[in-house]
């Protein structure tokens, strides 16, 4: 019993200084991250990634959410779903969710390093179709959701003790 109690309590201190070590590891992983992102700079154009759906990847939708996005001041760059380049640090996805095979909403996914951050949608009206400017305002108005959130998250920091 004694030797039983023995054991546990080294393996116990053995596990505490493994997941000690395994947390600075983590912490040091988070702080290079974060430096080479820094070293990397500011993003200052978002990929827009063509839909792989030859209905979706036209010229004129892809160029209707460039216009939604160049309205609130970023350039975009176009890239292929299946060639997107290294240098793409934000790359914006977009799809159409449907039922029964009408579209019920234009959705957006934006990928920064590798991450996705939150999703958007607009709806899609009842008979399936949508027009561009709409889809141009989507684009608009997801991107501004992403600059609200990353300012309410930058105020939570600063703000926290």
């Amino acid at each position: 019993m004694q030797k039983s109690l023995k054991t546990l309590v080294l393996l116990s201190v053995a596990s505490l200084l493994l997941s000690g070590c395994a947390a600075l590891q983590q912490d040091q992983q988070g702080s290079e991250q974060r430096q080479e992102q820094s070293q990397r700079g500011t993003i200052d154009t978002i990929c827009v990634v063509r839909h792989q759906n030859p209905q979706l990847s036209s010229d004129r939708l892809v160029q209707a959410i460039e216009a939604g996005l160049k309205q609130r001041g970023v350039k975009t760059r176009v890239v292929n779903h299946d060639q997107v380049p290294s240098e793409c640090r934000l790359c914006l996805f977009y799809g159409v969710t449907a039922e029964n095979n009408v579209a019920k909403s234009f959705d957006f996914q934006a990928v920064i390093d590798g991450k996705a951050l939150q999703r958007g949608s607009g709806p899609v009206p009842a008979d399936g179709n949508i027009k561009l400017e709409t889809i141009a305002l989507y684009a608009a108005n997801y991107l501004q959701s992403l600059v609200n959130a990353a300012k309410q998250k930058e105020v939570q920091q600063e703000t926290a003790p």
